[in-house]
């Protein structure tokens, strides 16, 4: 999977942000309905990890992270005074950004089940 230029849930172009000498971010925080972060090899675009914000109350958020390369999905939370590092492990799947509603509910219809 290689590296989007526009954000695949609205269309809209992706900040882009080098980390690094090895990684690119690509972030479409723009809208309130979707938060989406794509991180990718800068040699060659290749993808290794796709984040979504499931919920944000206040300071605290709960993220479904793809990591492509392993291919595990994990729920994680972050915020003030969580330290989430493993997060809670959900069955793999490639996530369909175009749809983001649909996505979530798929995600939600995983933790419910797992």
């Amino acid at each position: 999977m290689k590296l989007p230029i526009k954000c695949p849930a609205c269309n809209d172009f992706m900040m882009t942000e080098y980390k690094g000498v090895y990684s690119i971010v690509k972030r479409c925080f723009k809208h309130l309905n979707h938060q989406i972060e794509i991180k990718a090899n800068e040699l060659d675009d290749e993808i290794f990890r796709i984040s979504v914000c499931l919920t944000s109350r206040g300071p605290v958020a709960s993220w479904a992270i793809w990591h492509v390369l392993s291919e595990e999905l994990r729920i994680h939370r972050s915020g003030e005074g969580i330290i989430d590092t493993l997060g809670v492990a959900l069955p793999y799947f490639e996530p369909d950004l175009s749809n983001y509603p649909k996505l979530l509910d798929k995600l939600k219809t995983y933790m419910v089940f797992s």
